[in-house]
């Protein structure tokens, strides 16, 4: 399938695309001082694409028309989310087949001659990763993410019904996290508390030792639905589903099966049974009014007791248009939760709105403003709207701080 691609001069003429052009570069620029993870191939790869796209004698005019197009046609995404897309695309197009890939690419480079080669037009690789931009999304099978998840539902393990939590997972992927949570498949992700005091007062131990307990624990699932764009199969048969969602480090243990060994262990699970529904929905509409009656029709008005996403909101554009949906499928979301008890559990690159708690703004995914944080909305105390529990030190969980509202919910509980 080939894209048109040589329109950049048109592209560019818009305002509105200059904008987003200024906006890749800053950001190039962010993950090129702070890159996700601190993976420092993705500093390397900053550093090759800013020449790539520069004006200078080393410019890569075909990649500059590439992603001129790519921008211009994905404005459902942000440009980070989107520059996260790029990224992890030329690194499945090249990673796989390149022996010293991902060692040797601190070299900027060896990324500088991936840009070329995935954009020129006479490159076998340039209409696949043209085909892949277009309609691809980043997946977000982190299974170590079931460790937030599972804090915050065991918090309110009193609710739930005797045969298990009803939970929704939007944005889910293949449902790893569900899997996680079901079966316990794999070794408990403990992440480590990175902090002394909690505002301004010292880390009880009994606090440290309780948080650490409930990141370990387990919980009983009742009927659970995993939702995303794409069916399972969808994302089984295009093969993007785990190499979609990792970093250059992890694509390397990807290479030699180190890091599938948690992945199959939870895509192998016999009998997960999770009803899966593909959303029927361009991404610009995805709450329409045909699309929230299509959600009651199916879930039921007021029966779940978890709705949860992970890492899916940040990719949308912050456009008005973007917000309103955003808000449209916040109260959407909130219609499918028991109204007197549901618990809203987010993971993302946010934080709650200081004015209006009950929603929330989002951060750069990268930088020294970003955030990625456990947020919780209790339907039994609406007014209060979501509140920070854990503030992560990013997207894999590797370290935590511990908030007020998780220490006040323990003591609620009489873990404390």
């Amino acid at each position: 399938m080939q894209y048109e691609q040589n329109v950049s001069a048109e592209i560019l003429d818009d305002w509105s695309a200059l904008s987003r052009h200024a906006n890749h570069l800053t950001a190039l620029h962010a993950m090129e001082t702070r890159p996700p993870g601190g993976e420092q191939i993705l500093i390397a790869y900053s550093q090759a694409a800013l020449r790539a796209l520069s004006n200078g004698p080393d410019r890569l005019i075909h990649y500059q028309d590439q992603m001129a197009a790519f921008l211009a046609k994905r404005t459902d995404m942000t440009v980070e989310s989107a520059q996260q897309l790029e990224w992890r695309i030329r690194q499945h197009s090249v990673g796989r087949e390149t022996p010293d890939y991902p060692d040797a690419f601190t070299d900027p480079q060896r990324w500088y001659e991936v840009l070329d080669n995935t954009s020129r037009p006479d490159s076998e690789l340039t209409s696949t990763v043209a085909f892949m931009l277009h309609d691809y999304t980043v997946q977000t099978n982190e299974p170590h993410r079931a460790a937030g998840v599972l804090l915050a539902a065991s918090l309110f393990k009193d609710r739930y019904p005797a045969d298990g939590a009803k939970v929704i997972d939007l944005g889910s992927s293949i449902d790893l996290i569900l899997a996680q949570l079901k079966f316990n498949a794999i070794k408990p992700h403990v992440p480590r508390i990175s902090q002394t005091t909690v505002e301004g007062e010292p880390l009880n131990a009994q606090v440290w030792r309780r948080t650490r307990e409930l990141f370990m624990g387990q919980l009983a699932l009742g009927e659970s639905w995993g939702i995303d764009l794409k069916t399972d199969s969808d994302l089984r048969t295009s093969g993007w589903v785990i190499p979609g969602c990792l970093y250059p480090s992890e694509y390397g243990e990807f290479k030699t099966e180190g890091k599938l060994t948690e992945l199959k262990a939870l895509l192998k699970m016999p009998n997960r049974q999770f009803t899966r529904a593909k959303l029927h929905h361009e991404r610009a509409d995805f709450t329409s009014p045909e699309h929230m009656t299509h959600f009651m029709n199916f879930f039921g008005r007021g029966r779940a007791d978890i709705v949860t996403s992970q890492t899916t909101w940040y990719q949308h554009s912050a456009s008005e248009e973007q917000r309103i949906h955003l808000w449209n499928s916040l109260q959407l979301h909130r219609e499918l939760l028991k109204p007197a008890n549901g618990i809203e559990i987010r993971q993302e690159h946010a934080v709650p709105l200081v004015d209006d708690p009950n929603r929330f703004e989002l951060t750069p995914v990268y930088g020294k403003t970003s955030r990625y944080n456990l947020l919780i909305r209790d339907m039994a105390k609406p007014d209060e709207g979501y509140k920070t529990y854990i503030e992560f030190s990013n997207g894999r969980l590797d370290a935590c701080k511990i908030g007020q509202p998780l220490i006040d919910r323990m003591r609620e509980i009489g873990l404390l």
